[in-house]
């Protein structure tokens, strides 16, 4: 399986929840820039990896 490398420019929604293609809704609401880009790339990894 190929790696694939995507650049997007993602609203949040009122609720807290960024939608990443092929991953789904993610609630990022209360975390800093810093904790948010963490957990996203966990979650990324735990869901795309498996």
């Amino acid at each position: 399986m190929a790696k694939k490398n995507a650049e997007y420019v993602l609203p949040i929604t009122r609720e807290g929840n960024i939608l990443i293609p092929d991953v789904g809704p993610i609630k990022i609401v209360g975390l800093s820039f810093s904790e948010m880009k963490k957990f996203l790339t966990e979650k990324i990894q735990q869901r795309i990896i498996g």
